[in-house]
């Protein structure tokens, strides 16, 4: 699901991704399931508790919470129950094995926007997850602004003082990326994790950091890309002066 912009790079050809987050139990190799949803060209991170799903939750931007729930070291539906009293519209979708009528609708009451059982076709996985998207964006605004510059990470759309910006899909992926990451530093593993095998080398994350700085210097745009040494980058206010870290991120969802 995403913008491919045409007129870039062979090597630029890389969707932008909906992100999401799936919490499942264990330290185990990526399960079928998280390659399935990674081979859609989804964006997938991946907690082991319900403390780190909140903690996430409150942290970062996400597209949809997947919660296996027969993988859950904790009451799961007490974690979607969180959710919804913090206000967290992201949606849901539960997993259990479980097909008793009233954990489902337990599960949904609590907050929980669709309930499949395992085991489930990934035909069908991938179905209801494009649904629960489709839904999000008639829900929410999916505009981010910082200064003069704006994201709609639907459409794919940028613009800097109301001026269209034409990014390749790479460079468009990690300005969203940053963007969603609300001013927190972005690991650099965490970048290559989520891209494709063939885009994974620290030089070429390193050549689309580049050409995404200056491409925001040029039109010119308010924020910048800040580099952690030895971590990751982070978005922040564009100098005057010498970029420091640890800056309020200006970046506001509508």
């Amino acid at each position: 699901m995403g913008i491919l912009w045409l007129g870039c790079a062979p090597e630029e050809t890389l969707i932008l991704r909906m992100r999401m987050l799936v919490s499942e139990a264990g330290t185990r190799p990526a399960t079928s399931m998280r390659r399935t949803l990674r081979a859609a060209g989804y964006g997938v991170d991946v907690v082991t508790t319900m403390r780190q799903l909140l903690a996430e939750a409150k942290s970062t931007k996400y597209d949809l919470f997947i919660i296996d729930r027969s993988r859950c070291d904790e009451d799961a539906v007490d974690a979607v129950r969180t959710l919804r009293t913090e206000r967290c519209l992201t949606p849901i979708l539960m997993i259990s094995a479980d097909a008793k009528i009233e954990d489902r609708v337990g599960a949904l009451d609590a907050g929980a926007d669709d309930y499949i059982t395992a085991p489930f076709d990934h035909n069908e996985l991938l179905a209801r997850v494009r649904a629960l998207l489709r839904r999000r964006r008639t829900l929410a605004s999916a505009v981010l602004r910082a200064g003069n510059l704006e994201i709609d990470d639907v459409t794919g759309e940028v613009r800097c003082s109301g001026k269209p910006l034409h990014l390749c899909a790479g460079e468009l992926w990690l300005l969203t990326l940053l963007a969603r990451s609300n001013g927190k530093v972005v690991r650099k593993s965490s970048i290559e994790t989520a891209l494709p095998d063939a885009h994974r080398s620290g030089n070429a994350i390193e050549a689309r950091i580049s050409r995404l700085r200056k491409a925001l210097k040029r039109v010119p745009a308010d924020v910048a890309i800040e580099t952690v040494r030895g971590v990751g980058y982070q978005l922040g206010h564009a100098p005057p002066g010498p970029a420091k870290n640890g800056r309020d991120n200006p970046f506001l969802r509508d």
